[in-house]
């Protein structure tokens, strides 16, 4: 399919283009991907640009993965997405440039994402990432998100998975473990960790 451009009030969702290699590059090189997520490391101009032009394109071409740059005012402050599994599950990824977190930039886009998923007929739809990540757990669990537990991600690292579906409540939900809370605070907000997960919106 085409890529699909959503609006929230804040940020325009659309496919990155090879005009957003610098910024994905800049990003990209924050050490807390090479702990968190599943990207290149180091990081280059050519994964990125590989990202664009393969990864995304053929995401989308093959109505198999459909992945959003986040861009306020046109400037690209992270990406989103949801891919199609082969065992038939859909996951949710995303990141956010470190400049942009703590902004309410990601729910926007979570919200606008997931009903859009939902309204395809993505009936239930996974989150993962890696044990330790707080700040990815707490914007699953901010959007309702129910934990499911730990499990080996799709590269073999112990990680926290959750699920939504399209009838739950998107309030936040009991049964996360304390250690999926930052240390800093209980509610869940805090700076350990990075917005992003390893479920494969950039590799």
């Amino acid at each position: 399919m085409r890529p699909v451009v959503l609006h929230t009030a804040r940020l325009e969702l659309s496919a990155p283009t090879l005009e957003d290699v610098g910024r994905i590059t800049e990003y990209c090189q924050d050490p807390l991907f090479e702990r968190f997520l599943t990207t290149p490391w180091p990081y280059t101009r050519e994964h990125g640009v590989s990202f664009v032009t393969e990864y995304v394109a053929n995401g989308w071409r093959d109505d198999r993965e459909f992945t959003w740059a986040m861009r306020v005012n046109g400037d690209l402050v992270g990406c989103i997405g949801l891919r199609h599994e082969d065992s038939g599950a859909v996951n949710l990824g995303y990141w956010v440039g470190a400049p942009h977190r703590r902004r309410g930039y990601l729910g926007e886009a979570m919200d606008a994402v997931l009903d859009w998923g939902f309204a395809r007929g993505m009936d239930r739809i996974r989150w993962e990432a890696v044990v330790g990540n707080t700040a990815s757990a707490a914007s699953a669990r901010s959007r309702g998100f129910r934990y499911d537990g730990i499990a080996p991600g799709a590269d073999g690292t112990p990680s926290w998975h959750a699920h939504l579906t399209v009838v739950d409540d998107r309030a936040p939900q009991p049964g996360w473990p304390d250690d999926t809370f930052p240390p800093t605070s209980a509610a869940g907000v805090g700076n350990s960790g990075v917005a992003a997960d390893d479920s494969g919106t950039d590799r």
